[in-house]
């Protein structure tokens, strides 16, 4: 699957969030490297995110 369809469907699925492209790019990001901890201002959506099983972010602040 591209990376602009992956994008397409998380946009879908979290649309009552915020998601953006940057949001959305770091999750592919994440998702494509396994490296999950993320260095962010912005929690709040962060922790909602999941990636492909059900595999949350970790914020390092």
């Amino acid at each position: 699957m591209s990376a602009l369809s992956v994008i397409a469907d998380w946009k879908e699925t979290y649309r009552d969030l915020p998601m953006d492209l940057a949001d959305a790019s770091l999750l592919r990001v994440a998702d494509q490297s396994g490296v999950c901890d993320i260095l962010t201002i912005d929690l709040r959506d962060f922790g909602a995110y999941l990636l492909p099983g059900r595999k949350a972010l970790t914020s390092v602040l």
